[in-house]
């Protein structure tokens, strides 16, 4: 949305996947409520692909099974945001995975060899994700099983979206990942991070990337939804988190990232 400099560079490292002659790769931009002409721009540079332009901004869930539906004899599906780029061999290491979900190193796009997103895990008692390589370089490391893996640039096969039924769109932004892999997890679904495989993305920092007014609005929702859904009986206790650990923690990246104090409003309004 938004983003031509981003989408662009994104889709030429679509183009150039190396993936054999056993797999066909279609590619759908799905375009939620551009303003400035960016994806009718991407279109005449890619004629070849096919888009679905949204009138507003539907939100990363909907969308995504928006193009979901739009290829129903396809056996896997790679999600991908279009301020993410991969290695030209990252969907062939995510396909040779044979996971129901796979994930591949996901570095920050100015510090190609910082880690942003490797295999994760969800803890339920402090309702949050723990990524071990968070903000580390790889060494050593191999495919492993995982619990939680970044929507930014995951496949998902058929058989998993059989089973699981796509995204909750009711999550708008953040927290639909996790939802899936939640639900992939209590179904026995195999979630692999594939290590070797790498792709980048153009975010910065916590503290930067995530105080701004609607980052924080979405978080606090989809915090919220996620302990409903998923953890009803622990109501109260994730609502104490909420109020005596995650609201000062957020206001404490506020400040470091050099955000307005007011933005807290956002957080306690999602």
């Amino acid at each position: 949305r938004n983003n031509y400099e981003d989408l662009r560079a994104c889709l030429i490292s679509l183009s150039s996947q190396e993936i054999g002659p056993r797999y066909r790769l279609r590619l759908v931009v799905i375009d939620n409520g551009s303003s400035d002409g960016s994806s009718h721009r991407i279109q005449q540079e890619f004629p070849g692909y096919e888009y679905i332009f949204n009138e507003k901004n539907l939100g990363f869930a909907r969308a995504v099974n928006q193009g979901i539906a739009r290829f129903p004899d396809s056996d896997h599906f790679l999600l991908v945001n279009n301020d993410a780029t991969l290695a030209s061999d990252c969907l062939e290491k995510l396909l040779a995975a044979k996971a129901d979900l796979a994930g591949p190193t996901i570095y920050y796009k100015n510090q190609p060899g910082k880690i942003w997103q490797s295999g994760g895990y969800f803890h339920k008692y402090k309702m949050g994700i723990s990524i071990p390589l968070k903000n580390r370089t790889l060494e050593n490391n191999q495919t492993r099983t995982a619990g939680f893996l970044s929507g930014c640039v995951l496949l998902v096969s058929r058989h998993a979206l059989g089973i699981i039924d796509g995204f909750d769109d009711r999550f708008f932004f953040y927290g639909e990942d996790l939802d899936l892999c939640l639900r992939a997890r209590a179904a026995g679904l195999k979630i692999s991070y594939v290590a070797e495989a790498s792709a980048w993305h153009n975010i910065e920092e916590v503290a930067k990337s995530r105080t701004n007014p609607f980052v924080l609005e979405n978080l606090a929702f989809s915090f919220i939804l996620v302990g409903r859904k998923h953890f009803p009986a622990l109501a109260a206790y994730i609502l104490f988190l909420f109020i005596f650990v995650y609201t000062p923690f957020r206001f404490y990246q506020i400040i470091k990232g050099g955000q307005n104090p007011k933005n807290i409003l956002s957080w306690l309004r999602g």
